[in-house]
């Protein structure tokens, strides 16, 4: 029983493991997209700022009303307010991130460059089988399987000395 609570530790660590590098990798491309998404606001407030001078000469020259500027004004402002929000995601994501891979200050990190490109294999009938296997072996499954076998041989460690009690 030794061995097999040896070997589900093992299986067990190797699952944290792997867990805490997928924790990292998540957070990382969710602090990449809202750097993206924060960017793209980012040239909208400049698209809208643009537009809002536009609709002010207009509105001057007695071509468009006030109502109109204020309209616009209220786009550039809820656009603003994006890349506000945006700015605490990116913060909040940031130091998640840090937190995740145990960064040495008290600071928020952000994502830079792209993400890797994976490619996928096609799904066929005959990689399928192949697929399960791999999986089969992935940290997780493979401690459910020893955590039961350590389990079973306690059970059976502990019958073994029920018997051993009895016959005495």
């Amino acid at each position: 029983t030794v061995d097999k609570e040896e070997a589900a530790l093992r299986s067990e660590l190797e699952w944290l493991i792997l867990s805490r590098r997928l924790a990292v990798a998540r957070s990382w491309l969710t602090l990449w997209g809202i750097g993206e998404s924060l960017r793209a606001a980012e040239e909208e407030v400049k698209a809208m700022t643009e537009f809002v001078h536009r609709v002010e000469r207009a509105t001057f020259a007695m071509s468009l009303t006030q109502v109109d500027l204020a309209e616009a004004r209220a786009y550039r402002s809820e656009a603003q307010l994006q890349v506000i929000s945006l700015e605490g995601d990116e913060f909040d994501q940031g130091t998640e991130l840090a937190r995740l891979i145990a960064h040495p200050e008290p600071a928020f990190l952000r994502a830079s460059g792209a993400p890797p490109e994976l490619r996928l294999p096609e799904s066929t009938e005959e990689l399928r089988p192949r697929l399960l296997a791999l999986a089969d072996n992935l940290p997780e499954p493979m401690t459910r399987r020893r955590l039961a076998d350590a389990e079973h041989a306690r059970d059976a460690e502990a019958l073994a000395q029920r018997g051993v009690q009895r016959s005495e």
